[in-house]
């Protein structure tokens, strides 16, 4: 019917999200990891349960066509990740976990009250790759994008504290988020809620500090220096599984012309398109939307090497952008 396609009732939402989940519950069975992160994240929240820094330990085990070369010692994502997908991977899997929060983005979705809303939240995990980026080629980027959708909801219904507190869960579970964070740092301004921004770094820095501090090198090369001291994958490499594709501009340049990019060129050139769509930025919708297309720059720009689960997050903000629409932004004071 033209009413279910345009904008699906509670029901029919509820039956679909239900459906899906129950899939890739199933895939959990059916197929087997395809990339190391699982294995990451298991071995991480064994690391820790066990009283060991999960930044810097040796992860062995990894099947070797799934290994990622010289990340023995590293694993390379935030605190808020760890913590959220522990309590799944002590007694279930930390897929589980993965399923709970690519369920989350789309409820979130479901509950921006745009009218296109119901619609963006299906379209989000009715996409084909939705089920494996939960599921056989996990996609760790989920937990903050759960985190962010709470804050999106929150801002719409004008809860600006618990926003905050979402926000910055978010920002601790994800070195993406902090890319979109200016975005909403200068929404904080204009409007003049500076204790609502103060909020959501603190919530940041008092999950990411314990793990920073435990082993403060260790933390910052997984988490930061890693992913740009890793070495640049041409246009195409053959893998196991077939081939890597790396269209960034670094794989780009070294497949033409054998060159690198050098990382300040490439800081540069992103922090100017930062600039160029801050300037541009007026409201929610302007927000979502300008975060969206300064994401999908900085991926392209930014890392020596892609993935396609990079896509996933600027998806959902393009998602949340068609979601809310120019009503949607209503200015809540006193939130």
């Amino acid at each position: 019917m033209t009413a279910f396609s345009a904008r699906p009732g509670a029901r029919t939402l509820g039956i679909l999200l239900a459906s899906a989940v129950a899939v890739r519950v199933a895939l959990l069975f059916v197929l087997p990891p395809l990339v190391d992160v699982y294995f990451y994240d298991a071995q991480a929240v064994a690391s820790l349960a066990s009283g060991v820094d999960p930044y810097g330990h040796l992860y062995a085990g990894i099947p070797a066509w799934l290994a990622t070369q010289g990340a023995q010692n590293v694993y390379a994502y935030l605190p808020g990740v760890l913590l959220f997908l522990a309590p799944f991977g002590l007694f279930l899997d930390v897929r589980v976990g993965l399923i709970v929060a690519d369920l989350a983005v789309a409820v979130a979705l479901s509950a921006l009250r745009g009218k296109w809303s119901k619609t963006a939240s299906l379209a989000f995990f009715l996409a084909p790759w939705a089920f494996l980026f939960s599921t056989s080629y996990p996609n760790n980027t989920l937990v903050a994008m759960a985190f962010l959708g709470g804050f999106l909801v929150a801002e719409t219904r004008g809860r600006g504290y618990l926003g905050a507190l979402s926000l910055g869960a978010s920002l601790a579970s994800s070195q993406f988020v902090w890319l979109i964070y200016p975005f909403t740092l200068l929404r904080y301004f204009r409007e003049r809620k500076l204790a609502q921004a103060a909020l959501s770094l603190l919530v940041a820095a008092l999950i990411i500090l314990p793990f920073a501090l435990w082993n403060f090198g260790a933390f910052v090369y997984d988490t930061v220096t890693f992913q740009f001291a890793r070495s640049v994958q041409p246009l195409v490499t053959p893998e196991a599984l077939g081939f890597n594709f790396n269209p960034t501009l670094s794989g780009l340049v070294a497949t033409a012309t054998g060159l690198s990019v050098p990382l300040a060129l490439r800081a540069a050139l992103a922090a100017a398109a930062l600039a160029l769509l801050l300037a541009r930025t007026k409201d929610l919708p302007g927000l979502l939307r300008n975060a969206s297309v300064f994401l999908l720059l900085a991926i392209f720009l930014l890392p020596d090497d892609f993935s396609w689960w990079y896509l996933e997050l600027p998806f959902q903000t393009f998602l949340s952008w068609l979601a809310v629409g120019r009503a949607g932004d209503e200015t809540h004071a006193n939130a």
